[in-house]
């Protein structure tokens, strides 16, 4: 049985832009998860774990 991802966020090494991705199904579409930060074109992007306050935000929107 198909579970849904946990949210996480990506995290650009270069100017620490970020991004919080909760996948609505398990279906990852190929614009879902960058591998180039869209403000600097760096491809040093990394996965972390949400804290508490991405969580909130994350109820928010």
């Amino acid at each position: 049985m198909p579970k849904k991802p946990q949210p996480f966020k990506q995290i650009c090494k270069n100017c620490l832009w970020s991004e919080i991705v909760a996948p609505k199904s398990d279906v990852l579409l190929p614009n879902t998860i960058k591998s180039v930060c869209p403000k600097y074109y760096s491809t040093l992007i990394e996965r972390a774990e949400l804290n508490i306050l991405d969580y909130v935000r994350l109820k928010i929107m």
